[in-house]
């Protein structure tokens, strides 16, 4: 799976390095006890989760096979205040994208929902881990 992921990404930073996992309890969890010694922009990314984490603490549920789980590590080098709008803009990409890529139309319910035909396709979290 790395391989294959690697092979289509056009990018120097995000993705160069790729940590999967068949089942993980959460990728948030996995990224905050990792960070220290991971490359800035590394993904986790899981076929599945048992705790996932979503805003507000709550519980983030998926079925196996059935939906994407990934966190990025990402370590800006800029005041952190600076970027504080970061979640709806990472939506707002998200939602360019799909429409590019597969002629979707996405939603965003504020503040971190991405929804299509008015159910809920994607999450967005962003955290600080210092």
């Amino acid at each position: 799976m790395k391989q294959e992921l690697l092979g289509k990404l056009n990018t120097q930073i995000l993705g160069k390095n790729v940590i999967y996992y068949e089942n993980i309890d959460s990728t948030q969890l996995k990224a905050k006890e990792i960070k220290d010694i991971m490359k800035d922009g590394t993904i986790i990314i899981a076929n599945s989760q048992t705790a996932g984490i979503g805003t507000h603490e709550r519980t983030w549920y998926m079925g196996e096979g059935e939906n994407i789980a990934f966190t990025l590590i990402l370590k800006p080098q800029c005041n952190i205040a600076k970027i504080s709008n970061i979640t709806i803009t990472i939506a707002e990409c998200m939602v360019d994208a799909i429409k590019k890529l597969y002629n979707k139309q996405l939603n965003i319910k504020l503040p971190n929902d991405l929804m299509c035909n008015g159910k809920k396709v994607g999450g967005i979290l962003t955290r600080k881990y210092y």
